[in-house]
């Protein structure tokens, strides 16, 4: 078999080998300190399907802001620079993904199980008092990014994977026994090629191992419970069989009582069931199916 290493599958992901130009010009303005919502809406709006999908997201009830929000400018106002940012990211990201074959994945249920973990993520995130919940719902979103860059640039690899697996293992452990690494190390080293932030990667490096997380692991360690919270609610499907194990060092870390997780539980339900309900999730689903150009 040839030589595989994470960073290596990464960057020979053609179509993913760099972002949206809409979203590289965006972050460059946001390492200004003193760069307006007009400068940001103003780059925002050069890509006229962003708009739509920023558009749909701010006025969803997952934000349940008052009145309606009809332009950019006022979105970025309501939410703030670097949450819009984020936000763009994810919105992009679900373009890049397109044509995987329906026996490896079923983009609905995987899209569905990233959302869930963003919902849940932004959860714990405003549980614990977080600051910024966006960043946590983006990370929950992209978490298993590196399974679809594994699907598409492996597909006969991957479709051998999913044979080899027992029925008491989980992928990512059938990953790591095969490969020698896992579907979080390759999308933590696609973000880290995107030259995104650190707290970004390390959720996704880590979800599955936040105890070795020496960069942000606060972020790692709420993606890794949100993970299980929505394994546990069955919410859409990843390529994992069972609900991974607990980490115990990362529900430490995160100091929530064992009471909490009822309410979380209960809380994401809701603001799924809401977001699911709403023209984004359909907007996000059409955005996954539809064949890449060219």
């Amino acid at each position: 078999m040839q030589h595989l290493d994470p960073r290596s599958l990464a960057a020979g992901a053609a179509p993913l080998a760099s972002l949206p130009a809409v979203y590289v010009r965006l972050s460059q303005a946001l390492k200004n300190p003193k760069v307006s919502a007009v400068k940001i809406a103003d780059i925002i709006s050069e890509d006229a399907s962003l708009v739509a999908r920023l558009l749909r997201l701010v006025n969803s009830p997952f934000y349940g802001f008052n009145g309606r929000i009809e332009t950019v400018s006022h979105a970025v106002g309501l939410v703030g620079t670097d949450q819009i940012s984020e936000l763009a990211l994810a919105t992009c990201v679900l373009r890049m993904f397109r044509g995987i074959p329906a026996q490896l994945v079923d983009m609905n249920a995987f899209w569905l199980h990233g959302l869930a973990t963003g919902v849940a993520a932004r959860v714990i995130g405003m549980r614990r008092g977080e600051t910024n919940v966006e960043r946590l719902f983006v990370a929950g979103i992209l978490h298993d990014v590196g399974r679809l860059v594994m699907y598409q640039g492996l597909p006969d690899l991957a479709c051998g994977m999913l044979s080899h697996r027992s029925d008491d293992e989980l992928m990512v452990e059938t990953e790591r026994k095969l490969l020698g690494f896992d579907h979080a190390d390759v999308g933590g080293e696609l973000l880290l090629a995107w030259n995104l932030p650190d707290s970004l990667v390390a959720a996704t490096a880590f979800h599955h191992r936040p105890d070795l997380d020496p960069t942000a692991p606060m972020a790692s360690a709420t993606i890794h419970l949100a993970d299980l919270v929505v394994h546990t609610l069955e919410a859409g499907n990843s390529g994992e069989p069972r609900v991974p194990p607990l980490n115990p060092e990362a529900w430490e870390r995160l100091g929530l009582p064992v009471s909490a997780l009822s309410s979380i539980l209960g809380q994401t339900q809701f603001e799924l069931r809401e977001t699911i309900a709403s023209p984004l999730y359909r907007d996000m689903w059409s955005a996954s199916r539809r064949p890449r150009a060219g």
